[in-house]
């Protein structure tokens, strides 16, 4: 059982989703370690939550079928064993969201970086307000190159998963010199080069199987300058940076510590370039921008909004949110310390038209 923040397309993928039997049940744990700093506190919030989702269950029994009663009461107790309250919040984790519903083959774990109240609610699908609230994280794969090796890790800012290496046998340098040393050689990069390509066919079948935002390269020079050269466009447009880190030996953890601090970058670029954009339209007066919460609704409604701005600490803007996923905008939380917004009720919105 794994999870992460939400990437983008997984928000979209959970509100798409509707129970075609039965209901499905959503459970927020809070993990903050100054309310729930030990493995016992922990285990009481389980059992808490867990009692009053099956309370819950119970409640609705009259509106369900058999099948549907039994899929929520399995569902909850599913979600009360899923869990060791001593590693729980391992990984930086300060609050788990659960979506289960048996019927329908969903059980899926996120694990949120901040915390979030205690919350349960059945329905015909996700429960995933407070999850877009935390905005969305883009989908990074990292390829890590060698004249051999083609190590391929993807995930996001919260964890890498190792997905593989394409490996070949490419041949070393030999000795002898003259006119067989020069055909020996040519047959290297010549191999070397159908490495390269291999990888890059790889990853862009990944690509369509387990779509990415951004790609990182790192290896040994000349080599990623090479790799880059016989990226298919769709990867070439990814194309986000370099990494610093020994190929062989790169684990999950470690390639996550290199890319970080290109991961963050990016993130802050991002949330740069989108209050800059907001602030000169809003300067221009073109259109291309709303500031407020009546103005932002508005664009909502039209589904004109292309990137919601949210303030972290505003409130009651589940609304917003819910019409943002509606109309496929992107969720952007800015940073605690940005005043942008705050005089705009916390809410502002990047306009597509």
């Amino acid at each position: 059982m794994a999870g992460t923040i939400p990437a983008r397309g997984r928000l979209r993928r959970l509100a798409d989703f509707r129970a075609e039997r039965g209901r499905v049940l959503s459970v927020y744990f809070d993990l903050d370690p100054s309310t729930f700093p030990t493995g016992e506190a922990r285990a009481t919030q389980i059992t808490s939550v867990c009692d009053q989702a099956g309370k819950e269950v119970e409640q609705l029994a009259d509106g369900l079928d058999h099948d549907g009663l039994v899929g929520l009461r399995e569902d909850v107790e599913r979600i009360r064993g899923a869990f060791d309250p001593q590693t729980m919040g391992a990984g930086g984790a300060r609050g788990i969201a659960v979506f289960a519903s048996g019927p329908n083959d969903l059980f899926e774990v996120v694990r949120l970086p901040h915390p979030v109240d205690t919350r349960v609610t059945i329905g015909e699908s996700p429960d995933i307000t407070p999850l877009a609230a935390a905005g969305e994280r883009e989908r990074w794969c990292v390829v890590l190159i060698s004249s051999r090796d083609g190590r391929v890790f993807a995930g996001d800012e919260e964890g890498l998963t190792d997905l593989g290496n394409v490996y070949d046998d490419v041949h070393g340098q030999h000795s002898q010199g003259g006119w067989s040393q020069r055909r020996y050689e040519n047959s290297v990069d010549e191999d070397r080069h159908t490495h390269l390509a291999r990888v890059s066919d790889e990853l862009l079948a990944l690509l369509r199987q387990r779509p990415f935002d951004k790609l990182l390269i790192g290896g040994p020079e000349p080599l990623p300058d090479e790799f880059e050269r016989v990226l298919h466009p769709y990867l070439a447009e990814r194309l986000a940076g370099r990494v610093s880190i020994d190929v062989e030996t790169a684990t999950p953890a470690s390639v996550l510590e290199a890319a970080a601090p290109v991961l963050a970058e990016h993130r802050a670029a991002h949330q740069r370039d989108a209050l800059e954009r907001l602030k000169a339209s809003l300067g221009r007066g073109d259109g291309r921008a709303a500031a407020g919460r009546g103005e932002v609704s508005g664009a909502l409604v039209q589904r004109r909004v292309e990137i919601l701005l949210l303030d972290p600490q505003a409130e009651d803007v589940e609304s917003f949110i819910d019409q943002a996923i509606d109309g496929s905008a992107e969720i952007l939380v800015v940073d605690d310390e940005t005043p942008d917004l705050a005089p705009h009720e916390g809410v502002a919105a990047v306009l597509r038209f």
